[in-house]
């Protein structure tokens, strides 16, 4: 248990790494945010709107007594209400937490593909290391079986043949061990990138492949599940959006309801 623990530990750290290092999330939270301010934005436009305005001015006029200087300020203020009478801004409002949703939905995606290629990258790693412990023993192996056919040759025992056939067989697993070192640099490089880090070691050797634990899968799924994946949900959100902005665009054909007022002095 504590093996499995541990292997699932060195999992998850490097999973949380790569989701901190990914510039494709950090560009869809960037995204979230701004469809935050835009709804931010859109929900204000059905507040009271206030402006304030000052004005100055400054003359110097000649008079029969002489020069004469003149000041004013002109302090206003405004006040203006839009009644949302046919529904226009609330629907933009919804329009705009639709299309909230849909960027939420699409950091979720990104933010799952992540999570997912650096697990498999992880996973594909200490499969192809626990195949490079297996090639290093039966590379042993060949080397002692070579080292006793040529003992056998030298007494006679066997033929020349054979222990041909042993070199053959330790040259095979030569060439198979230079090929797993290929492919352990290549997945490490691709799980470098993926955390966000160059020319990285590999990750603390840990427990064996084996012992990664499976989720059970049962035998039947409900069809809500797909409700909750990111890519369904977004285009969802997206067709909700566009369903209230088209209502909105319909309400602005109608009169527009404001109420203003200002006030001022000289």
């Amino acid at each position: 248990c504590e093996k499995r623990l541990s292997l699932l530990a060195q999992a998850d750290q490097l999973v949380a790494q790569a989701l901190a290092q990914n510039n494709d999330l950090q560009t869809a939270l960037a995204r979230v945010r701004e469809a935050q301010a835009q709804l931010d934005g859109t929900g204000a436009a059905g507040t009271p709107q206030l402006n304030a305005t000052l004005g100055a001015q400054s003359g110097r006029s000649l008079g029969a007594f002489g020069p004469t200087h003149t000041r004013s300020v002109q302090p206003g203020l405004q006040a203006s209400w839009e009644l949302d009478v046919w529904g226009r801004l609330s629907q933009q409002n919804l329009a705009a937490g639709a299309r909230l949703q849909a960027s939420q939905a699409d950091r979720d995606a990104v933010a799952l593909n992540v999570a997912a290629t650096t697990v498999q990258a992880y996973v594909g790693l200490r499969a192809l290391q626990a195949q490079h412990a297996i090639s290093e023993s039966t590379l042993a192996a060949r080397e002692q079986a070579l080292q006793l056919a040529r003992d056998q040759v030298r007494v006679g025992y066997i033929s020349q043949l054979q222990q041909t056939q042993a070199q053959a067989e330790l040259a095979a697993v030569q060439q198979q061990l230079e090929q797993l070192n290929w492919q352990i640099d290549k997945q490490l490089s691709t799980l470098n990138v993926l955390l966000g880090q160059a020319g990285g070691a590999a990750p603390a050797a840990g427990p064996r492949l084996q012992d990664l634990p499976l989720p059970p899968v049962p035998a039947s799924l409900p069809s809500q599940l797909l409700e909750r994946r990111p890519d369904i949900a977004r285009a969802a959100a997206l067709l909700a959006a566009s369903d209230h902005q088209l209502q909105a665009q319909r309400a602005a054909f109608l009169p527009q309801v404001s109420l203003s007022a200002s006030v001022g002095s000289l």
